[in-house]
Formats: structure tokens, C-alpha cells, sequence
């Protein structure tokens, strides 16, 4: 699998609060996955669903994954009716379905977790070969440190600060604003 970070590097103040916040990316995830016309993703991190909601009209089946006790209940309270398991990328995924997602998603999720390669690891399993991995992060220091980390593990890595989409095909898709 191969990792490319691509976006605008210098962002202003402004920016970064909407990314970090969601809404700029979240905007560009769902655009993303309108023009590669996919029909079940997972989001892994899912924290309150609020992008799992947004994704349910669009997509033809949305599933959450959430290891937080607390957002995991918020997003089953926000959206009864979608699927959410409790689960984080340190955990088995097969319980949702191995290989049958066409994109899993990410969105400020990796500078949380203490061996980021686990995340990748984790959306692999879901996704279906040719599958797309979209991950988004705050623009912030750890960025560096999370370069460093899946650089020495020989995945390949463009660094700028923003989102990531990549497929197994190495094809990369990006979001301009972060």
C-alpha cells in the first residue's frame, strides 16, 4: 500500500480551524466519494457519526467504527438507524466483513493512535482490492512524527500536511484546502 500526503502546505489560521474541525475535509471526503461512485465505506473513528449521517443519503451503505464508549453512544443515538460497531484499529475487523468495502475513511483519527501503522493495517482488511483509504489529520506537529514512524516501516510517503486518498493501484485523490 502505498501513502501519499498531498495538499496545500502553508494554510492560514483559518484554514486549519475548519480542517481540524472537519469541515472543509468532510466537504471534500464526501465529493471524493461521489466521483469515485462508491457504494459501501467505512468510516474507522467515527466519533459522533456526524459524517457516517451525512454519507447515509449518498452512499449505498455507511458503517462507523468507534472505540470511544461515549462517542460510539452518541453516534448510535444521533443516527439509530446506521451501523456502528465499537470498535478501534487495534481490534479485529473481521467482525464487520473482510474485504468488501470500497472506501474506508479516516478523518482525524491517526495522530490519536499510539502505532499509527495499525490503521492502515486496520482499513486493508475492509476494503475490497482496488479498495480507496482516504485519511485526513490536523495540520499540526505531529504530522512529523507520524512521517517518521511510517517511514521507517518502508511505506512510501510524499509529506505535505492534508488528506490522503490512495487506492491499492497507488492512485491518490487529495483535498486542496488541507
Amino acid at each position: 500500500m502505498s501513502i501519499s500526503w498531498i495538499g496545500e502546505p502553508n494554510l492560514s489560521a483559518d484554514q486549519r480551524r475548519r480542517c481540524i474541525r472537519g469541515s472543509i475535509c468532510g466537504d471534500n471526503i464526501i465529493s471524493l466519494c461521489e466521483a469515485l461512485r462508491v457504494r459501501r465505506v467505512v468510516e474507522i473513528g467515527c466519533g459522533n457519526g456526524a459524517l457516517c449521517r451525512e454519507l447515509a443519503n449518498r452512499v449505498h451503505e455507511i458503517v462507523g467504527c468507534e472505540s470511544s464508549a461515549e462517542s460510539f453512544h452518541f453516534a448510535q443515538l444521533g443516527a439509530p438507524g446506521l451501523v456502528f460497531h465499537r470498535l478501534g484499529v487495534d481490534d479485529d475487523p473481521s467482525v464487520i466483513g473482510n474485504e468488501s468495502f470500497d472506501v474506508a475513511i479516516a478523518t482525524g483519527v491517526i495522530e490519536h493512535v499510539v502505532k499509527p501503522l495499525n490503521l492502515p493495517r486496520f482499513a486493508k482488511q475492509l476494503l475490497r482490492p482496488g479498495g480507496h483509504l482516504i485519511i485526513s489529520t490536523p495540520c499540526h506537529g505531529y504530522l512529523k512524527n507520524l512521517i517518521l514512524a511510517l517511514a521507517n516501516s518502508g511505506t512510501r510517503i510524499s509529506a505535505h500536511s492534508g488528506m490522503v486518498a490512495t487506492s491499492s493501484s497507488g492512485r491518490t485523490g487529495h483535498c486542496p484546502n488541507c
